[in-house]
């Protein structure tokens, strides 16, 4: 028994169910590794028994939907950028925070401000990385390009959530894009 005779939609639709449960379950690292080593080796005794059987076993289509899904849920744990143990977030916050990065993306500016995607190298005088939302005023002369490397000390502020129900919320829009603050 092959794993292509089953559908590669149907495994791959187990795949993406895996990463939408995990964007909402967030189970940890360890959680994940113990339920994708026990996939892992169900999948191979079934797969090592059914090669053995002359009809084939529907416990090892199930298994190998199951190892689909905790792929997924693998794939966006380590994804996320919050789980690099690099994260600016699991530094401590000051009320004036050194940070130096890489100007990444120019975004298009409201009435008073530029906006900018930060990438980060350094927080607070320590490696560091995660991408930051800058504000700068339009009242400021020079203005920033991709890649421009810049130095801030200055406040880090989380991005407000929306206060009305079924409003956008920029806030999820962004931590979508792993923009935290």
């Amino acid at each position: 028994m092959k794993v292509f005779k089953f559908p590669l939609l149907t495994i791959t639709i187990s795949f993406a169910i895996g990463i939408i449960a995990e964007y909402y379950l967030q189970w940890d690292f360890s959680t994940l590794i113990i339920s994708l080593l026990l996939g892992l080796g169900f999948f191979c005794f079934l797969f090592w028994k059914s090669k053995k059987a002359l009809l084939q076993n529907s416990f090892f289509g199930i298994t190998t939907y199951l190892l689909a899904f905790t792929l997924g849920m693998m794939n966006f744990y380590i994804h996320s950028d919050l789980n690099s143990k690099h994260h600016y977030t699991k530094k401590s916050f000051e009320e004036s925070n050194s940070i130096r990065g890489i100007v990444t993306t120019t975004l298009k500016p409201n009435e008073k401000y530029h906006k900018y995607f930060i990438s980060l190298s350094h927080f607070n005088d320590s490696i560091a990385s995660g991408k930051l939302l800058l504000y700068v005023p339009k009242s400021n002369i020079e203005t920033l390009h991709s890649g421009d490397e810049i130095w801030l000390n200055n406040t880090v502020y989380p991005i407000p959530k929306a206060f009305n129900p079924y409003q956008f919320d920029y806030s999820k829009y962004l931590e979508k894009q792993n923009v935290f603050h």
